[in-house]
């Protein structure tokens, strides 16, 4: 094996070593906002009230794909 191959798969196994300390999966982790959702204290959007003048927009999308404007 070359020196560069070496070296890879060195930095690989102690890569591999340290992840254990990075696992993600099957870890409890608490949210920031948990307590928040449980006792109902949390804001959605839904729950902002909309400013006077505020501007909606709504999207016209064509019923056919690459359909030719006749018209």
């Amino acid at each position: 094996m070359n020196q560069q191959a070496e070296a890879f798969l060195a930095e690989a196994q102690s890569l591999a070593n340290d992840v254990d300390d990075f696992k993600q999966v099957h870890v409890s982790r608490p949210h920031e906002s948990a307590h928040l959702h449980v006792s109902g204290r949390a804001s959605y959007t839904d729950d902002i009230p909309i400013v006077a003048g505020t501007l909606h927009a709504a999207l016209g999308t064509s019923p056919k794909a690459h359909a030719k404007i006749s018209r």
